[in-house]
């Protein structure tokens, strides 16, 4: 035991550790623009524009003053016969040309100007994302340490300080994960109520019942079916998909082979398998409350879920079959047209 005590203690530290740089990520994004080299830096930013503008104001009358000049006196000057007019006329229209091309330079350095408050704020939502991403998946390992096996499962239903998770919660996802095996030694029993004493009147409180409570209170949710799950890869939305195997390391194998030449050839297959699984362990009602795409016709109906930080699965669950079938596609892509 104390072996899963030092294992768990170095997962909390690393929990914690994401916890905690979440946290100081979204505190740097709230007060983004309350930062003091974040405000010189936007105070900067804006007087160049200011400078820019006023430049390619300037630089605007003075073609239109030199297009009119032209304009103007051309035609005069090209039909007098006279020592270097037409040399003056050319002489215009090339000053015309450089004012131009400095015009459009100007313009392009505003266009193009570095801004380093959008530019700080990506980075950090950027940042975030991937952290949350990263302590999602950490907290989906801590729950499946949990319930790997009946010791570990005993381990953390004893150690109520420690462990952070809510022991019905441990129960069900071990039931959904082991469904053959009994605990009914493990829900708590009937509290017997001590007797009152004569005399003494006492009116029962009534308790309105938790409505975060996932287990009845010495019942055990009973698996959908023994029948195991399959996972079927698509590539487009109407093809049937490819069988892949339930074993693990077989799965991502043919997996990896699948998604080469594809926009999803970065996919973590360990990831995309450990999702599957845990919708697949899922009751029916959850699957039933998962994410549901409703805004494009291609994928309405579908289930979604995030597989890692780039990559988002498509999921057409048959509950019939116990079939999923998972259309993997990169986060940028992922509502375009399929």
């Amino acid at each position: 035991m104390s072996d899963f005590l030092a294992e768990w203690q170095e997962m909390l530290a690393t929990g914690r550790k994401y916890k905690k740089e979440l946290d100081k990520l979204k505190q740097e994004l709230a007060s983004l623009k309350d930062n003091p080299r974040m405000v010189q830096a936007i105070q900067k930013r804006k007087k160049i524009r200011r400078n820019l503008q006023e430049k390619i104001n300037h630089s605007i009358l003075r073609i239109q003053l030199k297009q009119d000049l032209i304009k103007g006196i051309g035609p005069i000057i090209e039909n007098v016969i006279e020592n270097g007019a037409e040399e003056h006329l050319a002489g215009l229209r090339r000053d015309l040309k450089v004012e131009i091309s400095e015009l459009e330079s100007l313009k392009l350095r505003l266009n193009t100007l570095d801004d380093p408050y959008r530019k700080e704020r990506k980075r950090l939502r950027r940042a975030v994302r991937e952290i949350s991403s990263q302590l999602d998946e950490h907290r989906l390992l801590e729950m499946q340490w949990l319930t790997m096996d009946r010791a570990h499962l005993n381990w953390a239903l004893g150690q109520v300080e420690l462990v952070h998770y809510n022991g019905k919660d441990l129960i069900r996802q071990y039931v959904l994960r082991f469904p053959g095996e009994d605990v009914s030694d493990l829900l708590p029993s009937k509290t017997t109520v001590p007797e009152i004493g004569i005399g003494k009147s006492y009116r029962k409180k009534k308790h309105k019942p938790r409505k975060t409570s996932l287990l009845p209170q010495e019942t055990v949710p009973e698996p959908d079916s023994e029948d195991s799950w399959s996972f079927r890869i698509i590539l487009k939305k109407d093809d049937l998909g490819k069988l892949l195997p339930t074993d693990k390391e077989e799965f991502k194998k043919e997996l990896q082979a699948a998604l080469v030449g594809t926009d999803c050839g970065g996919l973590n297959a360990g990831v995309a398998y450990d999702k599957l699984v845990l919708v697949s362990e899922m009751s029916k009602v959850e699957r039933s409350r998962m994410k549901q795409v409703h805004y494009r016709d291609a994928l309405a109906g579908w289930k979604s879920c995030r597989a890692g930080i780039k990559y988002r699965l498509f999921l057409l669950i048959d509950e019939d079959e116990r079939c999923i079938r998972f259309l993997p596609k990169h986060r940028r892509r992922s509502f375009s047209s399929h």
